[in-house]
């Protein structure tokens, strides 16, 4: 793509609680509008005295500007108002939200926008407990929504969320993407060992938290097991993740017997470049928008046993043969055998996947796509 005027400055907003699908998409985006010749600049909040955050040394790292930003926990009003004040010094165009917190700021700050354009990527909800503190938050979030000029969703499954039809007219899908190339490394510690033991070694990567289906996944397990013991030698899983639901976790592949064969190995910034060494990526979600994992398994051309949900069946074909039920142990259990006995043909399926990524989620086609987006908006505007 040609390079354009840099008169497109914009500031990404998260706050980020590691690595994950949300913040590799941001920096991919953020290196691809560098080539563009847009200006990005990432805002990482955090609480008074916080250590640098993985997206802060990752951004560095890949050498893109980013703006540590601290200040004290919650829908923080007047931290927000100082930010938009450092926001019209610097002179950016567009503010580009990237989850519910700064949905909600930017939302009761709105006047201070002035001339500069709003944007949120809604990457997803988690279907949080009714009345929680994640409900209340979802459900400002969603309200939120009417004060952006553009509202971007990685899925189509999400214009049937009905906050989401209010808003149709300002709604855009982009799907995620990744570059096409990438680094792989090496196993180390006790996965390396996992590899060495098992003849098919299972990946699942995620916070470990309830609506990523973890829980789900190592009962269909034991089910799978239970039914076919000659399988528990010849199968294993490493999960990378961290998160509030590790002891319940625990508990339940201990109860189980499954301590030998489900290894909760911490949270990782580099399981896209582990999965050379794996044989199925394991994803049972019970809500996702566009996952990031599920990218880098499909470049890797790594096999996929998943939940139909979100943009998963997209990425993988309508008619592929292993996707599963959300919050189905029993379909889940099914599927697992499946794969186990039918390797040749998931393989097949795996490099029909490999070549819709090619063609529409690499970071180009999204880059440009954003990038159509914000002109969309200056435009409806008058500013071009």
């Amino acid at each position: 793509m040609d390079k354009i005027e840099p008169t497109i400055k914009v500031l990404h907003l998260i706050d980020s609680g590691g690595l994950y699908g949300a913040e590799k998409m941001l920096l991919t985006l953020c290196s691809e509008q560098i080539k563009q010749g847009l200006q990005p600049t990432i805002l990482s909040c955090g609480t008074v005295n916080e250590k640098p955050k993985a997206i802060e040394l990752e951004a560095e790292r890949l050498g893109i500007p980013c703006k540590a930003w601290r200040m004290k926990a919650g829908l923080n009003v007047k931290g927000m108002r100082e930010i938009w004040e450092w926001v019209h010094e610097q002179g950016f165009t567009h503010l580009h939200s990237h989850g519910y917190k700064f949905n909600i700021l930017l939302a009761l700050t709105k006047k201070c926008a002035d001339e500069v354009k709003l944007v949120t990527t809604v990457h997803g909800y988690v279907a949080p407990k009714l009345f929680s503190k994640m409900w209340l938050y979802e459900v400002l979030d969603r309200v939120a929504l009417r004060n952006f000029e553009r509202i971007i969703l990685v899925s189509n499954a999400m214009e049937k969320i009905p906050a989401i039809q209010k808003q149709a007219a300002k709604t855009q899908v982009v799907f995620n993407g990744l570059p096409v190339r990438y680094e792989q490394e090496q196993l180390r510690g006790q996965e390396e060992v996992l590899r060495d033991k098992f003849d098919l070694l299972g990946l699942a990567v995620g916070r470990l938290s309830p609506e990523k289906g973890f829980d789900v996944l190592v009962l269909a397990l034991a089910a799978l097991y239970k039914k076919r013991p000659d399988l528990k030698e010849k199968f294993g899983i490493i999960v990378y993740g961290e998160g509030g639901q590790r002891l319940e976790l625990e508990r339940l592949i201990y109860d189980n017997g499954l301590s030998e064969n489900v290894f909760l190995a911490g949270y990782v910034n580099n399981a896209g470049s582990l999965m050379s060494h794996f044989d199925v990526l394991l994803m049972p979600s019970l809500t996702e928008g566009l996952p990031i994992t599920l990218l880098e398994a499909v470049r890797s051309k790594l096999p996929v046993v998943a939940s139909n949900v979100g943009a998963i069946s997209t990425v993988l074909g309508e008619n592929y043969r292993y996707l599963v039920e959300p919050g189905k142990i029993e379909s889940l259990e099914d599927v697992l055998g499946l794969f186990l006995l039918q390797q040749d043909e998931i393989k097949q399926q795996t490099n029909a996947s490999w070549e819709v990524f090619k063609k529409t989620f690499s970071s180009k086609v999204m880059a440009a796509a954003y990038l159509d987006q914000y002109m969309s908006i200056l435009k409806d505007k008058g500013s071009v």
